[in-house]
């Protein structure tokens, strides 16, 4: 007798077959069907919903990924040289999501309104050695275009101004330091999974 999978396959006939309903297939999928609109596709995922497992707003970085404030992208050698090429890179193809985004929005495909939210990215460092990298990052990455928007402060007042959470109850003593981009984004990509699908 054959079983319930074997049924579903040999019922349809399908282009493609993609394992998981995660942002990774379910953006496949929606490129596919951009690509070629009569394409039959099937995805199978053990979940009841779609974007629960990795996808998920609680186990899925926000920021976007646009090497705005994440600091494992501009990695430092044992010569104290920043690299910052990784951060553009990275940056560059956010963008060209941006973009992706507001076409499908504006042809009423997906709403931007159910996963997209604008808000400042910021990185905050302390200690000595953190805060003059942290600097060193900055003046180099203001050069870019890419972060040219990019501010640094290592006054209290003023980063309790843009973080109070992160300064509250803080050693005033201590050093500290955080960059900041007004023009960023927080992306749900489990709510962009659903849009998607």
């Amino acid at each position: 007798m054959p079983s319930k999978r074997e049924i579903i396959l040999n019922k349809f006939d399908y282009d493609a077959v993609l394992i998981g309903a995660g942002i990774m297939s379910s953006t496949l999928a929606l490129l596919l069907t951009e690509l070629i609109p009569e394409i039959k596709i099937l995805i199978v995922e053990k979940l009841d919903s779609s974007g629960k497992e990795s996808t998920g707003a609680f186990n899925n970085a926000g920021t976007g990924h646009a090497a705005n404030c994440e600091l494992n992208y501009t990695s430092i050698d044992a010569k104290g040289k920043i690299s910052i090429e990784k951060a553009i890179s990275i940056n560059n193809s956010f963008e060209i999501s941006l973009e992706f985004w507001s076409s499908l929005h504006e042809r009423g495909i997906i709403n931007i309104n159910n996963f997209l939210k604008f808000t400042p990215h910021i990185s905050f460092v302390s200690g000595e050695e953190d805060v003059a990298f942290l600097k060193k990052r900055y003046q180099l990455m203001k050069q870019y275009i890419e972060f040219e928007e990019m501010e640094f402060s290592s006054k209290l007042n003023e980063i309790s101004s843009w973080a109070p959470l992160i300064t509250k109850g803080r050693d005033t003593k201590k050093q500290i330091a955080a960059t900041r981009i007004k023009r960023g984004t927080d992306i749900n990509f489990e709510n962009l999974t659903k849009e998607y699908l």
